[in-house]
């Protein structure tokens, strides 16, 4: 009976043993809100690219294919402008206003496995450099002076550098207020550029993927010298029609965001804090 009552205590020891490592494995994967709202913007992102890819015929035999798995996936479309707007409003409450209506997204919460979906998705856009395809095919589209084609937007050699830290420093039109006349284009009438309908889009887009990433920067100390200029002008510019001058902005601010590998570092600093909380 001793025997029989020890065996039986190991075996519910074990059990639990199990149970608690289970519990712990199951916390590793979930993902915090912040984190899934991340999934959700990746997806957003994925979703925006591949169907341009689509309309304009690049990579003409996978692009529909992509289109739509993520139109399957992703939440609805407003969702990443309303995030923006939101983030916007949550950064400076007394100047920017919330956003007008909640976007509604009745898919569930992302799991892990969506997480790594998505960023394997984000890599394989990159080794394709479908982003870099998708400028030179809006270029072709409208004329040189709109999105201008740069070395690294359409070399296919993969070594191809990107603008140094202090080239992206320089406090010249993307980083503080336009107000050096002759460094700018006018923006008088005919001085500016306008955007067709998909080339608005595109730039909304992702000028909004700019201000979420600045107002991360400064909520979790990342580049935390220049976040709150950064987050101001972003935030700022949601709320105005983007130019062919924004144009060029936003994809130098993307350039600075990848070159500082801010993406990564908001994650961190994100995750560093929630597991002390």
């Amino acid at each position: 009976l001793e025997r029989r009552l020890g065996s039986h205590s190991q075996t519910l020891k074990a059990l639990r043993e199990d149970s608690q490592l289970h519990k712990a494995h199951v916390h590793r994967v979930l993902l915090s809100p912040e984190e899934g709202r991340g999934v959700r913007l990746l997806q957003c992102w994925l979703r925006l690219h591949w169907t341009l890819a689509a309309r304009l015929g690049v990579y003409p035999s996978e692009a529909p294919l992509q289109q739509a798995l993520w139109d399957r996936l992703a939440p609805p479309r407003t969702f990443l402008t309303w995030t923006a707007a939101q983030a916007a409003h949550s950064f400076r409450p007394h100047c920017f206003p919330p956003p007008h209506s909640a976007t509604t997204d009745s898919k569930s919460i992302p799991s892990a496995q969506d997480a790594i979906q998505a960023e394997q998705a984000v890599q394989h856009m990159l080794h394709l450099r479908l982003e870099w395809a998708l400028q030179a095919a809006l270029q072709d589209r409208t004329c040189p002076a709109l999105m201008p084609r740069t070395s690294h937007m359409t070399s296919t050699n993969t070594n191809t550098t990107e603008p140094s830290t202090a080239e992206l420093r320089r406090p010249t039109g993307l980083f503080s207020p336009l107000t050096d006349d002759t460094a700018t284009p006018s923006r008088g009438p005919g001085g500016m550029l306008a955007l067709g309908e998909e080339e608005l889009q595109w730039v909304q887009a992702r000028a909004a993927w700019v201000a979420i990433t600045w107002t991360s920067a400064h909520t979790y100390g990342v580049e935390s010298d220049v976040a709150e200029d950064r987050a101001e002008y972003w935030c700022g510019a949601l709320s105005r029609a983007p130019t062919s001058l924004d144009a060029v902005q936003v994809e130098k601010a993307l350039s600075e965001i990848r070159l500082l590998g801010m993406e990564r570092s908001i994650w961190e600093n994100r995750r560093q804090l929630n597991n002390h909380g």
